[in-house]
């Protein structure tokens, strides 16, 4: 009779008939309805004797209100258990969301909430760069770094955190030309990028697997997801909340030089990019010789984008340095299609430079 919050008549929090299988804790201890759509507000909200005065919330931490339904034990999937993997987006305790706050620069957390508008949150699909209906209604910061009330496309959700905001963890790889924010290494005026935003740049790219082709446009979460979930060929939920492969990559990914070439170390490349053609060197003549150097992919390859080098060709200095001719040059430089020329030490051997293919 007072509230109407936007989205509510086509959220499925509203419409699920999702019911509790009996499995302790009790989802809904102080009503005698017995399904999601039929507690509605209650499943989440108590109007007497509320656990949390903010927003009269079943309890005073925010992911204790998703839990006790999101556990497996009236949800599909359990969603629960994916925040103890090795990495996660780091919900528990946190609970400083507060639906006013600074989309950008907030005190540092992350919250269910944070990613999933309750009161609209609905099971529509969509295919990239658009957000599916799990985003529906929240907020974002889109490609040229202005707040957005309601995402249009996923990455947009993720920029929110994930691009100009300060306070940022250090990155995993100490790369040649250092950005922490995504926005700006995915952009489309970069040299080269993963296509996030927009279609890539380079209209030869021989190891797509299909249906993948140089016009593709891809999710964030089709690398960063659940290593349990229905894209890598598990029976887990789908999306970021937790991997075993660090930072959430649905597939392995080694960072460091050391480990030999296989089809499991290398997984998450592989995904998009044929095992067989990268080994053919059908892209680069030298891909082979590399891999079996135990040299990684992150080695040479920073995976969201450069803005001033092809080929997505951003340097680990933890292995490469400066060569040690050419005025001590530390360089790519794209000479054409399958070719270029890198000033550089490497694995032992001085590139002054060294010239491909």
């Amino acid at each position: 009779a007072c509230h109407n919050p936007t989205g509510w008549s086509g959220a499925v929090h509203r419409t699920s008939t999702a019911t509790w299988n009996g499995q302790s804790p009790d989802p809904w201890p102080h009503t005698d309805y017995t399904t999601v759509s039929d507690n509605a507000c209650e499943s989440c909200h108590r109007p007497h004797s509320a656990g949390a005065s903010a927003r009269l919330m079943n309890n005073s931490l925010s992911e204790d209100n998703c839990f006790p339904c999101h556990n497996g034990n009236v949800s599909q999937k359990d969603i629960k258990s994916e925040f103890s993997k090795n990495s996660v987006h780091p919900i528990a305790g946190t609970d400083v969301h507060d639906p006013t706050e600074d989309l950008i620069n907030p005190s540092r957390h992350v919250e269910c909430v944070d990613c999933h508008n309750s009161h609209a949150a609905d099971t529509t699909g969509a295919s990239p760069p658009y957000a599916s209906g799990a985003l529906t209604r929240v907020k974002g910061v889109n490609s040229a770094g202005n707040e957005v009330s309601e995402v249009t496309f996923e990455y947009e959700l993720c920029f929110r955190c994930h691009a100009d905001s300060l306070n940022k963890k250090s990155p995993l790889v100490d790369r040649q030309f250092a950005e922490t924010n995504i926005r700006l290494e995915t952009s489309l005026s970069n040299q080269s990028y993963h296509p996030i935003v927009g279609a890539g740049k380079n209209p030869n790219v021989p190891s797509l697997i299909s249906p993948y082709t140089a016009s593709s446009i891809i999710y964030c979460t089709d690398c960063h997801n659940n290593d349990q979930g229905p894209n890598a060929g598990g029976a887990g939920p789908n999306g970021p909340h937790g991997s075993a492969n660090s930072p959430i990559l649905e597939r392995q990914l080694l960072l460091t030089n050391g480990s030999q070439e296989s089809a499991a170390n290398y997984a998450m490349c592989y995904k998009c990019h044929s095992r067989t053609s990268i080994l053919n060197d059908e892209s680069f003549s030298k891909h082979a010789r590399h891999l079996a150097l135990r040299i990684s992919c992150a080695t040479c390859h920073d995976p969201h984008g450069v803005e001033s080098q092809a080929h997505l060709i951003n340097f680990n200095k933890d292995y490469v340095d400066s060569s040690m001719g050419m005025n001590g040059k530390l360089e790519f430089v794209d000479t054409g299609t399958f070719s270029g020329k890198c000033y550089l030490k490497c694995h032992g051997t001085n590139h002054n430079p060294k010239t491909y293919p």
